[in-house]
């Protein structure tokens, strides 16, 4: 194993293992291998731990990564308590109406890395209509922010 790999965190590791398999088998149910529903769930919160610190820049998940963040919301007790984890009080999903290239940043992938994320590059083909935006970008009609 290089120095690199070893330096990088799952996204699954700041759930424990039986919360973390909860909410992966919701995804089973919406139709989601038991692998892919495991994948997708910790982007999703590689995601959500990159966009916390980095709240000034609009960053957005994958389609596929926009499903797990979808999950892990529905189930608001367990929602909240991760935000508090976190250290914010909410992240809000904010959806773009499809404009994605306008109001998301391309590089989102190169700012989980730099959060020392392991990134699954399967799972990020293209951006999804939504960012976290509401959590402080200034130049977005639903961020709250100043234009």
């Amino acid at each position: 194993m290089t120095t690199a790999s070893a330096e990088r965190i799952s996204g699954s590791s700041l759930l424990d293992s039986d919360t973390f398999e909860c909410i992966a088998a919701r995804l089973v149910k919406d139709g989601e291998t038991p692998d892919m529903a495991r994948r997708i769930l910790d982007q999703a919160l590689a995601f959500l731990a990159t966009a916390v610190r980095h709240r000034d820049v609009r960053l957005s998940p994958s389609k596929q990564v926009d499903k797990g963040w979808h999950k892990l919301i529905e189930d608001t007790v367990l929602y909240f308590g991760l935000c508090e984890t976190l250290g914010v009080e909410y992240i809000h999903h904010v959806p773009t109406d499809g404009e994605d290239d306008k109001h998301a940043r391309p590089d989102t992938i190169s700012y989980i890395e730099a959060a020392h994320f392991v990134v699954d590059r399967e799972l990020w083909p293209n951006l999804a209509d939504c960012t976290q935006c509401h959590a402080g970008c200034t130049d977005s009609p639903n961020s709250g922010g100043k234009k």
